[in-house]
């Protein structure tokens, strides 16, 4: 039996209809392999926003802490605070560490800050805590960028020694840069 490519079906006065089916065929045929093969094509990785808290120090602290990102309750446009437990930084033989980031008394969105006063001051400091459980030393903010918005921030600080009501003064000057933001 021969293929007709000419369907010729009847209408309903009963007069033949002329209409070839060969090309609508072949064209759905054709977007279904192109479709196909597209979706087959591997697709280029795109850069990925980072997903942790981290925070490099040099100076008479050599190190890196790090953490996955933790929820939003504790950060915002007023700063951030953050605690390691078990990490050492090559200095003190701390293994806990607090990283306090305060923009108090200041818009709530955060901001960019080149200058740091401290709590008397104008309310914004970066201040470190290393504790080795029986003393705790401590360094505050003296220069650098601090930027801060309602879910991430960045800063590259001069940490001097600072004397705290309990604990010792840190020893020596750090330099801290990093990032921080959250999950949410």
């Amino acid at each position: 039996m021969n293929w007709n490519p000419r369907i010729r079906p009847h209408s309903r006065t009963g007069t033949p209809i002329s209409r070839r089916a060969g090309g609508w065929v072949g064209l759905a045929s054709l977007a279904a392999a192109v479709s196909l093969a597209a979706m087959s094509m591997p697709v280029p990785a795109q850069a990925s926003a980072p997903t942790k808290t981290t925070f490099t120090f040099s100076g008479s602290l050599k190190g890196t802490l790090s953490q996955p990102f933790n929820s939003c309750s504790g950060i915002g446009g007023y700063g951030a605070q953050f605690s390691f437990y078990g990490t050492k930084l090559k200095g003190l033989s701390a293994k806990q560490w607090a990283i306090n980031i305060n923009n108090l008394g200041h818009n709530k969105k955060g901001g960019t800050f080149t200058k740091f006063g401290g709590i008397v001051g104008n309310g914004v400091s970066i201040v470190v805590d290393g504790s080795t459980g029986k003393t705790a030393y401590y360094w505050a903010s003296k220069s650098g960028k601090l930027t801060i918005t309602p879910t991430s921030g960045t800063l590259k600080v001069l940490l001097v020694p600072d004397q705290s009501f309990v604990g010792k003064p840190g020893k020596g000057n750090v330099t801290i840069s990093g990032s921080w933001g959250c999950a949410h």
